[in-house]
C-alpha cells in the first residue's frame, strides 16, 4: 500500500517528499491541491496537520508533518 502525500506538486517542500520516496523506491501517491492554498484552514485539513501547512504524509491511520 503507498504512502499518501497531501500537499501541492508545486510546493518545494512537497517536491523534497517526492524526491526522497523516489530516491528510496517508496510507493507514494501525490494527492495534489495545486494552488488552493484555502484548503489547508479547513477543519478537514487541520485534523491531520494542526499547523495547517503542506505537506503532510498518511500512511494507513498514521500521519506524519512537519512543524517548520
Amino acid at each position: 500500500m503507498p504512502i499518501i502525500i497531501h500537499g501541492s506538486a508545486i510546493s518545494t517542500c512537497t517536491q523534497r517528499i517526492t524526491t526522497v520516496a523516489k530516491q528510496l523506491g517508496i510507493p507514494y501517491e501525490l494527492k495534489d491541491i495545486g494552488q488552493n492554498w484555502a484548503v489547508t484552514k479547513t477543519p478537514e485539513w487541520l485534523e491531520k496537520q494542526p499547523f495547517g501547512q503542506i505537506p503532510y504524509l498518511e500512511d494507513g491511520t498514521f500521519f506524519l508533518y512537519g512543524t517548520y
